[in-house]
């Protein structure tokens, strides 16, 4: 990938805002690249090392595509680069990912946009890209993080790719293990931060929920500790205890279901008011000290959390930030015209049958927010779920557990439970032991040969899978044999 900077900067002031020391001549760089598969020309290349590659290999391959200067860790520079004159400038470094980072914290305290970070178990990057796009519809200049790049390279790529009269940066912050999010945020340096939900994810590095807590509020401790502005999802119990602990600029937010009536002062209930064939639904917003106020989405219910924590960003912004009065812009932009990322619950129809395509990722978290959507629809659901990578030592009882989660949003006989992977056993007995029906597919061709015998007219068959099991491979296989039918 090839990077327009914000503004120049000389190779000399790179070495020093990296932690790192310049090796030859001192120029003037405009971009940066990381990867010779692109244009790397006239660019300073930053090898990246990985878990099965190390970019270091390919820093010759850049040479001759015309990059103009590289970084080079320490250790590789004495083992590999030392007695090659041939090449043309370096930056040693100890570690060239975290240079990158430390170059990208220096880039981002040059720059006068507000910055604002996103976390939390999930639904990030669809709040990010929500919380962009009402800001954009609003007039404001709004940088965001592409897809979902939110670990250390993804972050150090987003902020380098601002523009210089950016007004807002909306980045993305992820986590896999212990220390991640506290790492991550300081290179950020959020003047806001958003926690969009806490779940069960990534229990390999984080052990359990209070695991997972503990490491996202780290994101909005930073905050608080530079007095920015927070913006919570109160509707888990944790986050509201700790929403009631931090003092100075917040907001909380939260899914009005059984309950009504503000959580506490300053929230933002978000309650489903309708939602038609398509999942499209229409979402009224109880706004403490504002009032009442109705959008029509292309959401599905789930992601009203989504909604109201991406408002409540925005009123956050204008309220403490701008000290404005009125926000009454906001609800007269069209959200139907927000796009989603895809396999974020995107909704076809094939026929007289309806295909939800929710592969992008899975934890138990969004596959109940899945079951939740799909309950509001009448007739027959067919899920075809595979496994939940990630969740360490929980990963049989988590996959189990489905079925209780099931049991709150469905009858017995108005769904059926298509599953398949490592822990598809798992998912079979807690679906069964709930009294639903349900198949193990023995390989990706069972799944598509056994939904043709069972699939009807009117029918609604969801497909939900962690992102490495692939399972969109497996909806476009169904979906092209529907059309032949």
């Amino acid at each position: 990938m090839k990077i327009k900077l914000p503004f120049e900067i000389d190779l000399s002031t790179i070495a020093q805002a990296s932690g790192g020391y310049l090796l030859g001549e001192d120029i003037r760089i405009s971009f940066i690249s990381t990867d010779t598969r692109k244009d790397v020309s006239d660019s300073i290349f930053i090898p990246i090392r990985g878990e099965n590659f190390d970019g270091h290999e390919f820093i010759p391959v850049a040479s001759e595509k015309g990059a103009v200067a590289f970084f080079s860790s320490e250790d590789f520079w004495e083992k590999k680069l030392k007695n090659d004159s041939h090449f043309k400038p370096f930056i040693l470094v100890k570690d060239t990912s975290e240079a990158f980072l430390k170059l990208a914290y220096y880039v981002r305290s040059k720059l006068k946009a507000f910055v604002i970070a996103v976390g939390g178990s999930v639904g990030k990057t669809t709040t990010k890209e929500l919380i962009h796009f009402i800001f954009s519809e609003l007039g404001f200049k709004a940088h965001k993080s592409a897809k979902s790049f939110n670990n250390n390279v993804g972050l150090a790529i987003t902020i380098l790719s601002m523009d210089k009269d950016s007004e807002l940066g909306i980045f993305e912050i992820g986590t896999s293990h212990k220390g991640e999010i506290k790492y991550l945020t300081k290179f950020a340096d959020p003047d806001l931060g958003v926690i969009t939900a806490i779940g069960k994810e990534h229990l390999e590095g984080l052990e359990d929920e209070h695991g997972v807590f503990e490491e996202e509020v780290d994101l909005i401790r930073y905050v608080v500790d530079k007095q920015g502005i927070s913006v919570l999802n109160i509707g888990y119990r944790e986050l509201k205890r700790f929403f009631d602990s931090i003092d100075g600029k917040k907001i909380g937010f939260y899914m009005m279901r059984d309950s009504e009536g503000f959580l506490c002062k300053n929230s933002v209930a978000c309650k489903v008011e309708s939602v038609d064939e398509f999942f499209n639904s229409v979402f009224r917003l109880s706004i403490d000290g504002l009032g009442s106020f109705v959008l029509a989405t292309n959401l599905p219910p789930h992601l009203g959390e989504v909604v109201a924590g991406s408002i409540s960003s925005v009123i956050a912004y204008l309220k403490y930030e701008r000290q404005a009065e009125s926000f009454n812009d906001i609800f007269r932009i069209d959200f139907k015209k927000f796009k989603r990322e895809k396999g974020r619950f995107e909704v076809k129809k094939r026929g007289k049958i309806f295909i939800i395509d929710d592969t992008y990722n899975s934890n138990p978290t969004s596959v109940e927010g899945m079951f939740f959507s799909a309950s509001f629809q009448k007739g027959r659901k067919i899920f075809v779920i595979g496994d939940m990578l990630e969740l360490g030592k929980m990963s049989e009882q988590e996959h189990e557990n489905l079925g209780n989660l099931a049991s709150k949003y469905f009858d017995r006989d108005e769904v059926f439970f298509l599953v398949n992977g490592d822990f598809a056993d798992c998912m079979f007995r807690g679906f069964q032991r709930n009294g639903f029906s349900a198949y193990v597919a023995k390989n990706r061709n069972d799944v598509v040969d056994e939904l043709f015998k069972i699939v009807e007219d009117g029918d609604y068959v969801f497909f939900k899978a962690s992102r490495r099991c692939k399972f969109e491979d497996i909806l476009t296989e169904f979906s092209e044999r529907i059309r032949i039918f």
